[in-house]
């Protein structure tokens, strides 16, 4: 069959007039189906960008886990809390809230960081079943895993992000957003696999927003659509595979004709 749809041009097409409608639907209807079938492709991931020491008293909220950042021999200001070491070193403290998130140990506490009683240990570790690791770039990756600080699995984890980080600059790539529209499920046995993610004001003002497969990508092809449905042709936003083998979208600030928030981005990944 022909291929009408290399005649359109994404820029100057104009569906509302007439004879174009029809075309419009079926185009739509395509990128909807589409859309269904690559929605949970990638694992489940976000990325904190920690570039600043975190003060005293500075939280993250990953699920119904809350860290906060204390100094040794420091009260949490909540007993639920989990306290993470503010060390003299940003390298250091970053190392403790990593360590933080993947121990598996109920019973582990601090032993110089106390309750809001001064006397009783503060609780060490998170619940939440995830891997954390340190990236390049004075960031923080969270991926859905098997169990906590586990082997990273394909899944969809209803985990809600969060932070009360002093630094403006600090604070979730992907914003305070649910994980479960983060990614999902594992890769076909060909070792291919795609997802799909709405961009927010928060990765723009980041900068950046990062896939995470359940391998190493070699290749992949990346597709934007505007949340009307039309293709959006970029100019200045890039994407990459990075070092660690994932796909790293970089954004240019989100002023047209570049990818704004709400735009849809599906990445189609093979190993």
């Amino acid at each position: 069959m022909t291929e009408p749809y290399k005649q359109l041009d994404a820029e100057r097409w104009d569906a509302t007039q007439p004879g174009n409608l029809d075309v419009a639907q079926v185009v739509r209807e395509i990128q909807v189906d589409t859309l269904d079938k690559l929605e949970f492709g990638a694992i489940a991931s976000a990325v904190l960008g920690l570039a600043t020491n975190p003060t005293a008293g500075d939280t993250v909220t990953v699920g119904g886990d809350i860290y906060e950042f204390v100094a040794a021999g420091g009260d949490v200001t909540a007993d639920t809390n989990i306290a993470v070491e503010r060390a003299a070193a940003l390298a250091d403290t970053r190392a403790n809230l990593v360590i933080a998130i993947n121990e598996d140990y109920p019973a582990l506490v601090h032993s110089t960081i106390f309750k809001t009683d001064s006397t009783t240990p503060a609780e060490a570790n998170g619940t939440e079943n995830l891997l954390a690791t340190v990236l390049s770039g004075d960031r923080v990756l969270l991926q859905s895993a098997a169990n906590t600080g586990g082997t990273p699995v394909g899944a969809n984890p209803s985990i809600a992000l969060g932070e009360t980080l002093t630094a403006a600059a600090d604070g979730w790539h992907e914003g305070n957003v649910n994980m479960n529209t983060l990614g999902g499920r594992a890769a076909s046995a060909t070792q291919s696999a795609a997802t799909s993610r709405a961009i927010t004001a928060d990765m723009i003002t980041q900068g950046t927003s990062l896939f995470v497969f359940p391998f190493d990508v070699s290749a992949f092809s990346a597709q934007v659509l505007t949340a009307g449905g039309i293709f959006r042709l970029t100019q200045n936003d890039s994407f990459e595979v990075t070092a660690e083998g994932d796909v790293l979208l970089t954004l240019a600030g989100g002023g047209a004709p570049d990818i704004q928030a709400t735009d849809v981005v599906i990445i189609h990944a093979w190993a």
